[in-house]
C-alpha cells in the first residue's frame, strides 16, 4: 500500500482537500476535471456549462466564520521537504519572494501549519441538486460534454480563506529548532510581512493583505448519456484530502476506485 501524499493530505483531518497552488479567485460554484488519480483541473463556472431550468443556482453565503477544528488549528504533520512546497506556494498566492525559501529550514525535518482568522464560502449542496435535477448541460462544449459522461466534473461547495497563517517547525524527535531569521524574512514584500519573534522556537507567522483559498471541498456529478449528451442524476461528496486542485495541466485517463465514493460505476470491457 502507498503511503498517503502529505502534500494534498494535511488538511484531511479538518475535512478539506488542498489547492496545491492557493488562489484568490477559487470559490463555490466553480467546476473542476479530473487531470490524474489525485489531481483536479479548473474547468470553469458551472453557470457557464448548463442552462438553467425551473430553480435557480444555489445562493453563494459568503465570509462565515471558519467551522469550529480550522482556524488557530495546527494541520497534520508534514516532512519538511514536502512543507517548504507548500510554503512557498502560500507565500507566492500573498505575494511574497519564494527564492530560496527552503534554506531557511534547513535543520527542520517536520513542519505543520496554522491558518489564523480563516472565513469560509459556501453553497448549500442540496440547492445544487436542485438545480442540477431542473438545468440541461450546453451542447456546445465537446471536451465537458465528454467530462461529464465520463463522470470527471466536480463543483466545489465549499472553501477556506486566509491572510495569515503561521509554520511550526521542528527537528529530529520532534525537538525545537531554530530558524535562519535573515533567510526567512527574505521573503517579505509590500504585501507579505513576516514575523520572526519565535524563530528560535521554530515558529514563523506570515501575513498579506488579500485573502488567499487554499482548502476546498466539492461533489462529483454523475451523469447518464442519452443521445450523446449528459444527464445529471447524482452526485458524491469528494472525500477529504482525496485530490487537490490546480490551476491547469494535461488530462490523464484514470480508473476509479471504490475508496473515492460510495457512488460508483461499474467498467466493463468489451473483447
Amino acid at each position: 500500500m502507498s503511503r498517503p501524499d502529505e502534500s494534498i493530505t494535511y488538511l484531511k483531518d479538518r475535512g478539506y482537500c488542498v489547492l496545491r497552488m492557493p488562489r484568490s479567485d477559487a470559490r463555490p460554484l466553480q467546476t473542476l476535471r479530473k487531470a490524474g488519480r489525485k489531481d483536479l483541473t479548473r474547468l470553469g463556472e458551472l453557470a457557464t456549462i448548463t442552462t438553467g431550468g425551473a430553480n435557480s443556482l444555489p445562493r453563494l453565503s459568503l465570509d462565515n466564520v471558519a467551522p469550529i477544528g480550522i482556524s488557530g488549528k495546527e494541520s497534520s504533520t508534514t516532512k519538511v521537504e514536502v512543507g517548504v512546497n507548500i510554503l512557498g506556494n502560500l507565500i507566492q498566492a500573498l505575494g511574497g519572494k519564494t527564492l530560496g525559501v527552503s534554506l531557511g529550514f534547513s535543520s527542520a525535518k517536520t513542519m505543520t501549519f496554522t491558518f489564523e482568522d480563516v472565513l469560509e464560502d459556501h453553497i448549500a449542496v442540496d440547492e445544487l441538486d436542485q438545480y442540477l435535477t431542473a438545468c440541461s448541460f450546453r451542447p456546445d462544449m465537446i471536451s465537458v460534454t465528454n467530462a461529464l459522461i465520463d463522470d470527471e466534473v466536480y463543483v466545489i461547495t465549499s472553501t477556506l480563506k486566509t491572510t495569515k497563517f503561521k509554520i511550526n517547525a521542528k527537528g529530529e524527535g520532534g525537538v525545537k529548532v531554530g530558524l535562519d531569521v535573515p533567510v526567512v524574512s527574505g521573503v517579505a514584500s509590500g504585501t507579505l510581512s513576516v514575523d520572526t519573534a519565535r524563530a528560535t522556537e521554530g515558529t514563523v507567522t506570515y501575513e498579506g493583505t488579500t485573502p488567499v483559498v487554499f482548502g476546498f471541498q466539492a461533489v462529483r456529478l454523475f451523469a447518464d448519456e442519452m443521445n450523446g449528451s449528459p444527464v445529471y442524476v447524482a452526485m458524491d461528496p469528494l472525500k477529504a484530502g482525496a485530490a487537490a486542485a490546480r490551476s491547469a495541466g494535461h488530462v490523464e485517463p484514470t480508473l476509479l476506485t471504490l475508496e473515492e465514493g460510495a457512488f460508483f460505476r461499474l467498467q466493463v470491457e468489451e473483447e
